[in-house]
């Protein structure tokens, strides 16, 4: 379900002023809260803001149990802070024709992740690494809401309800920015809920 919080209309025009951030149309983010990982819920807010309005909906920032117990290597976590120009307009899970879908995917600039390598949901090495990890932006199941994040997320941003995934991807894609260059790249910022007062 698509809700507003203009509220956070302000907080987020300060951030991208004090780091010297371009405003776009559309502008991605996401709300992490870090508690409760462990049980493998859908407890984050992603969202886009514009010049008028906050449009946010249930997601995803961190990576599910599922990834968190099974990865060999520590599975990604995308850090907090502005990532410019990661993403493209692609197809996620391309492997996968029952579950391929539209998405941005990571086909823009480097990110920066850190990897649970102990499985215990904390970056207890304070290690940043930069690259390309397949970070992308795309939704959960097309049939129905499930109830844990499972095997929708190795990292991913995603967003629990297909109908709130539609209601973003159709922001995106009808800014003068994408209409002009199918190929353009766009940008997300990631916060704390708690430096955001919520």
């Amino acid at each position: 379900m698509i809700y507003k919080k203009p509220e956070l209309l302000n907080k987020f025009r300060n951030y991208y002023n004090k780091y010297d951030i371009q405003i776009e149309e559309a502008n991605l983010f996401g709300i992490r809260f870090e508690e409760d990982q462990k049980k493998d819920i859908w407890n984050d807010i992603l969202g886009i803001w514009t010049q008028h309005n906050v449009y946010c909906w249930t997601g995803t920032t961190d990576p599910g149990k599922h990834a968190t117990e099974t990865s060999s290597i520590g599975v990604a976590h995308l850090c907090y802070g502005y990532h410019k120009d990661i993403w493209q307009k692609g197809i996620h899970g391309s492997n996968n024709p029952n579950f391929a879908h539209p998405a941005l995917i990571q086909t823009g600039n480097k990110i920066c992740i850190w990897r649970d390598e102990n499985k215990n949901y904390e970056n207890d090495e304070g290690r940043y690494i930069e690259g390309y990890f397949g970070i992308n932006w795309h939704r959960a199941s097309k049939i129905h809401d499930v109830p844990t994040i499972g095997n929708y997320s190795a990292g991913c941003q995603v967003t629990l309800n297909s109908q709130d995934f539609e209601f973003g991807l159709n922001l995106i894609f009808n800014t003068n920015k994408f209409k002009e260059n199918n190929n353009c790249k766009f940008s997300y910022a990631l916060f704390n809920h708690k430096e955001l007062g919520l």
